[in-house]
Parts: C-alpha cells; structure tokens; sequence
C-alpha cells in the first residue's frame, strides 16, 4: 500500500517516491549519494500533475532523507496542498458522510453499519430509580472529569511558557568584506566543509592594486637612494683619508721648517751679542746693522713658522673628524651626506610601511574562513560588487550552540537563568533539550545572524536566549524552532513533588552557585531581578517592602 501523500520525484534518472509530503517539505528514501545541506532542482509528480520544485537535503537518518523546498511558486504550493488534501479526502471511508451523495444525506439514510434504533422497552419503577441514580452518578463523575482537566490545563499554563520567533541561531557566523571589490571567484558551494584559512572568495579592486604598485616602486626609489648615499659616503670618506695623511706630512714639514728657522735665529742673536761691544772697534757699525737685521728677518720668520705650524695642526685635527679646510673655509661634507642618508633612510622606512599597509589590504581581497565549519549561506555570486562590512558569507560550526527567542513583557518575569527548555524542530521531528542561559536586551548580540528575524516584533518583547548543549552536527543555523519553557509552579512542594529544578548554565563556572542564590531567593519570598551581561549571571532581589 503507498505511503501517505505518496508521489514521485525524478532526481539522477531515479524516480524514488516522496512520502510525508506538505508544501514545506517531503521525505524521501535515502539519498545515500548526496549530502544533508545541498541542493536539487527536481520534477515532482502528482499523479498526472508535474511541478518544477527546488529542495535542499535537511537530514540524512536511517534509511531517510528529509528534505525541505526552497523558494516554492505560490502556484506550486497551491498545487502540492490541493494534492495532498485530495489524498486525504480518499483516505476517509466511503461509509463517512463525505462519501455519501447529496441525494442520499437528503433522504436521510442510515449508514450501513448503523444499529438500526429500537423502541425503548416499558421500564418498572424500581428500575426508573436505579436509572436516575447512575445517570447523577455519571453525571458527577463527567464533571469532576471536567474539573481535573480544567486544573490540569491551568497548572500545565502556570509551569511552562511558549517562545516565539525561536531559531537557532549560536553557530551562525556571518563573514563581511572587509575591503571593498568586485568578485571575481567563489571557491565554496553551501554546505561544503572548509578549514580555517580556505579562500571562500576572492574580489579585485584597480584602486588597491594601484596602491601597492605605487608604494613598490617608492620602496625601490628610497633603496636606491639611500644605495647611492651609502656610495657617496664611503667615497667621500676614502678622500677624507687620503688629506688625512697629506695633512700630517704637511704638518711634519712645517714643523721641521719652524726648528730650522728657530735655530738660525738663536745663531743669528748670539752673534749680535757678541759683536755689539767691537762696535766701531773690530766691526763697523754698517756691517753690525747688517747682521742685527739678518737676526731681526729670521725672528720675524720663526714667527711666521710657528703660525704655519699651528695652521697644519688645526687642519690636521679637523681632518680627524672628517672636516676639511677649503682655503679659507671648512667643508663637512661628510656630515652632510650623513644627514641626507639619514632622511632617506626614514623616507625608505616609511614607504616600506605604506607597502606593507597596501599588501594587507590586497591580502584582504581574499575573504577566508576564520574556523573550521561548512558554509551555510552564500549571499553573493560573481560580478557583485560588494561594500566594506557587506556580509558575503555564512559559515556554521560544530560546538557552543545556542537558540532565541522573544516573550512579552508580562511574561518575562516568569522567565530565569537555569529553566529547563524543550527545543523541538518541526521541519526534522527532532526534539532537544536547553537551558534558558540569559534574559534581556543586553545579554543579546546588537547585531548578528538572528537580527532579520525579529525586525517585525514589538518594543516591548523581550529576547531570551537558550544555551542547547548538544547539538546533531547536521543541523544548520537558522533553522526554526518551536521552545516551550518550563518555569516551575513557583511552589516549592509543588515543584519538588513534579521534579521541577533549574539546571546548571552551559558555560557559567559558577552556574550551581548562582543557581542556588535564585532557589534561596525564592525560599525567602522575594521576587528575583535576573540580568545577564555576556555569560555571568548577577541576581539581585526587590523586597516586597519596596
């Protein structure tokens, strides 16, 4: 016998039935080649009617694959949901009044397999008395049933609250461009696994490359300066060297020529003393004069030598110090090289910094995974230009999960760290179980995967957010949740009698003492004001007398 809503599909030249079928998704045998997050465009047959349908691969379990479409026409939803009611229909049994015609609901007929009625039999008096106690008796009974059912129901509202607007959003993480450009390569498909560091796409910006072209070729000019400043230098210092040693020959000579000129001079003064008492004796005063002024010139150049000494040595020491003396002028042509040397090298330093500043920003043409994952969504194709911040990407990762959700403000104060939350997801059947870790705007993200789906809620809903410990890893994020909260009865009897406890908060080190801080809280009757910054808890307490 065919499944329910059974149809066909043509997928890889098979046509593998569909089973389970809604207009949100079907299942489907195992599609052992395939993988939980690709996509399909396929045929799918109803009966005589063909719709053109694309899906994507949910889950992969035993011998199924549950599968979910993607962008279904209006008139393609119209068609499955006429199909599948029309399957429905046929599946009442003829002997039902949607079997029988509008000839035969006239006339009244019974249906075959009714009793026919039979004619109440005359009873005794006993009888009519046992008859009136067990009709008040079943009539009792229905309505203390009734009761139990109605204080089942009220205490059922009292211990657990519905969430709504809940997806599972904690592995969702979105990659912005960080440079704006046109993409040129997607290397990624959904649901495809990377590694930390895989290229997911690649942009090009002429601006960017231009840059780096620019701050290169400034890099090679201040090499090539400071180069030829470095040449200059040590060849200006080789002639430095070089006057070095002629300075000090020059200064040996003039040295050597003021000891000579010195000693001629003492000669010349020690005969001027001996000769001045044989004035107009043995010499004549003409020739004394003679020789007294051949001692006056020599005094005169040993004065001279001792200048030209002190000259030579002056020029000697400059040279040390890499100064030389121009005629009348000192030329430090080495400290002005230095100095332009210096000031290139700075120029140099620089443009290399802009060139590094510049290959970053090409580096960053290409978008990488920033961690192991698969890749959830990608938003754009090639030929897009995208902004600096656009999001590009979306990875999803194994680890920390966690779900939110909205509740109004009147219901939130129902609502702390450590409740127990029942996660259920409809699209795969699967239930899962959570801890509420946080409450409030500010334990939320301003920005982040889950933002979209909350745009149309109202100013006065609040976020809760739902830590899920362990998570199937082929569950994507996004993906809708329906989140059901137990709060307890706020009875501590009544709560101990039904197992109600809060649970330790993934992630919290110190998650049971905080936890006990709220028990003892509600032990002593005070209403606790919970509000959670990032992963810590703080409790606080408004006592009844405020």
């Amino acid at each position: 016998m065919p499944p329910e809503n059974a149809g066909q599909i043509q997928l890889d030249a098979n046509d593998p039935e569909v089973w389970e079928l809604s207009a949100f998704g079907f299942t489907t045998s195992r599609l052992s080649d395939h993988n939980a997050g690709e996509t399909f465009q396929c045929l799918l047959q109803l009966d005589e009617l063909a719709v053109n349908v694309a899906f994507r691969i949910r889950q992969q379990t035993g011998n199924e694959s549950v599968c979910t479409f993607m962008d279904l026409a209006l008139a393609n939803r119209e068609k499955i949901d006429r199909f599948v009611r029309a399957k429905a229909h046929l599946t009442v049994a003829d002997e039902s009044l949607d079997g029988r015609s509008y000839d035969e609901l006239a006339k009244g007929l019974a249906m075959s397999g009714d009793v026919p009625a039979k004619k109440d039999a005359p009873k005794s008096a006993p009888g009519g008395k046992a008859g009136a106690k067990s009709m008040a008796m079943l009539l009792m009974l229905l309505a203390l049933g009734a009761m139990v059912i109605v204080a089942v129901v009220f205490m059922r509202s009292r211990s657990s609250l519905s969430v709504d607007n809940s997806s599972l959003v904690g592995n969702y993480l979105p990659i912005h461009a960080r440079v704006g450009g046109e993409i040129v390569d997607v290397h990624v498909k959904e649901g495809e696994p990377v590694k930390q560091g895989d290229v997911l796409l690649r942009l090009d910006n002429p601006e960017i490359r231009a840059e780096k072209a620019l701050s290169h070729s400034e890099v090679l000019l201040g090499e090539s300066k400071v180069v030829a400043l470095k040449k200059k230098l040590k060849s200006y210092l080789g002639k430095v060297e070089v006057a070095k040693k002629r300075l000090a020959i020059d200064l040996n000579v003039a040295r050597s020529d003021s000891e000579s000129i010195e000693k001629q001079y003492d000669a010349a003064r020690l005969t001027v003393e001996r000769m001045e008492p044989y004035i107009e004796k043995a010499v004549s005063r003409i020739e004394f004069d003679e020789i007294k002024n051949e001692m006056l010139a020599l005094e005169a150049k040993h004065s001279a030598s001792l200048s030209n000494v002190q000259l030579a040595e002056f020029a000697y020491d400059m040279s040390k110090k890499s100064i030389l003396m121009m005629g009348d002028r000192l030329d430090d042509e080495v400290g002005r090289i230095t100095a332009e040397l210096e000031i290139a090298q700075a120029e140099l330093a620089q443009a290399r910094r802009a060139l590094a500043v510049a290959t970053e920003r090409e580096q960053e043409l290409q978008i990488v995974a920033p961690r192991d994952g698969r890749v959830y969504a990608a938003y754009r194709q090639f030929g897009e230009y995208l902004r600096v911040a656009d999001e590009a990407i979306a990875l999803t990762y194994p680890g920390e999960t966690w779900a939110a959700g909205m509740v109004t403000a009147g219901q939130a104060g129902r609502v702390r760290p450590g409740q127990p939350v029942t996660v259920d997801i409809p699209s795969l059947g699967q239930t899962l179980k959570g801890v509420v870790s946080a409450v409030g705007h500010r334990a939320m993200y301003g920005k982040g995967g889950y933002s979209a789906e909350f745009r149309g809620t109202t100013a006065t809903d609040v976020p809760i957010k739902v830590s899920i410990a362990e998570l199937p890893t082929d569950i994507p994020s996004g993906i809708r949740l329906d989140m059901q909260i137990s709060t307890g009865f706020g009875l501590d009897w009544l709560d101990r009698m039904t197992g109600f406890e809060l649970q330790p908060i993934h992630g919290l080190d110190d998650g049971n003492r905080q936890l006990e801080a709220s028990r003892s809280i509600d032990r002593q009757g005070m209403e606790p004001v919970v509000e959670m910054t990032g992963f810590r808890t703080v409790v606080a307490t408004n006592s009844s007398n405020e």
